[in-house]
């Protein structure tokens, strides 16, 4: 399950991907629950697996977290992965 904010500071909340944590929902044809947020209410529901994030991305560039420990991430605006209607 991940979860971002529907907007903030005035820009699109965004969801955080780990990457070994995405390579192993992939090799075990695993998913993600996106769940996108505003003052405590749930706006919008959107399931999809690991293989479909990528598909939609066109890929995922994976970056340091610049946290000792916390591996490769990526930030994805809410609306490349739900519906913004």
């Amino acid at each position: 399950m991940k979860a971002a904010e529907h907007s903030r500071n005035g820009r699109y909340g965004r969801f955080r991907l780990w990457r070994a944590a995405h390579q192993k929902l992939k090799a075990n044809n695993g998913g993600y629950v996106f769940a996108v947020v505003s003052e405590g209410q749930v706006l919008k529901l959107k399931r999809m697996s690991a293989r479909d994030v990528e598909r939609r991305l066109n890929g995922i560039s994976w970056y340091s977290s610049g946290h000792d420990g916390k591996g490769h991430q990526a930030k994805i605006p809410w609306p490349h992965l739900v519906d913004s209607r």
